[in-house]
């Protein structure tokens, strides 16, 4: 495994475990609240990064398209979520 890959997959792993974290601090916080929001806020971001290696690394390495549609759908609820605030 060359360089940029292992750099970007330890990157989307990190990212993933932050999402394991930040999503139940989102869940806890009082809905509405400051906590809340910016939790989630950071939650959101991360899981835009979680997609965005996910997507880099299926094109650069071999194609697994399971895993690809595992994180799309993943994503899409996330980004569901935040439309529906808006």
């Amino acid at each position: 495994m060359d360089t940029f890959n292992l750099i970007l997959v330890i990157a989307h792993v990190a990212g993933g475990l932050g999402t394991l974290v930040l999503g139940p601090m989102a869940m806890v916080a009082r809905k509405g609240g400051k906590r809340h929001v910016d939790w989630g806020r950071i939650y959101y971001r991360v899981m835009m990064w979680v997609l965005f290696s996910a997507v880099v690394l299926s094109i650069t390495k071999r194609f697994v398209f399971f895993l690809v549609a595992v994180t799309v759908l993943s994503f899409c609820s996330t980004f569901t979520g935040v439309r529906c605030i808006y």
